[in-house]
């Protein structure tokens, strides 16, 4: 094919008993010089898997090495034994394990975030605004991207803090200070809406 594309054809059916061939880039069988396409014969990516058309539009082209495209649910599995876990690592040449987002299914333990010592994860809402954010001393920052304690607020005007108990008890909302791991009584701020106090 033209500009050292590789076409592949099938003997008897891409089944068990059929085989399939690959011939390009001058004869080399293992390479493939442009894009494959699967479900497609137009593919928009280095690997482009069509169950069907999702629509007419642009994909980002930070991210169209791989893409996978449905016009209804759409997904990717990444399955392994129950005692075994499942990841997706982000890699560069300064480090082959920069991030991850993994899943063990024994230990119902979902990761996401990175394995640099001075790495930071960010959640980003509308827009892709940073919305929060987890620093390698384990603060936290809400609208603070330098947070300089475990949970650090910032916003515009006036911050305010909610803490909203939905029961008819009389314990109201509590703000519990606790001081060492094993003295859970400490002390508290307490409000309760049914003696307004």
């Amino acid at each position: 094919m033209a500009n050292n594309c590789v076409k592949i054809t099938s003997t008897a059916g891409i089944s068990a008993a059929g085989s399939l061939s690959a011939n390009g880039n001058g004869g080399d069988p293992n390479y493939f010089a442009c894009s494959v396409g699967i479900g497609t014969n137009i593919p928009l990516a280095k690997l482009h898997v069509k169950s069907a058309n999702a629509g007419s539009f642009a994909y980002d082209t930070t991210a169209d090495d791989f893409i996978v495209e449905s016009n209804a649910n759409g997904g990717m599995t990444i399955a392994t034994a129950a005692a075994n876990t499942g990841r997706i690592i982000f890699a560069s040449p300064n480090d082959a394990t920069g991030g991850e987002i993994s899943y063990n299914q024994s230990g119902g333990l979902m990761k996401v975030g990175t394995t640099q010592a001075s790495g930071i994860l960010a959640l980003q809402s509308g827009n892709g605004v940073e919305t929060m954010r987890l620093d390698a001393s384990n603060n936290v920052g809400i609208g603070e991207t330098s947070p300089q304690y475990p949970l650090h607020i910032c916003q515009s005007g006036a911050a305010t803090l909610a803490i909203q108990s939905n029961g008819n008890d009389d314990e109201g909302s509590k703000l519990r200070l606790i001081e060492g791991s094993a003295n859970w009584l400490g002390g508290y701020v307490q409000y309760d809406g049914a003696d307004n106090n």
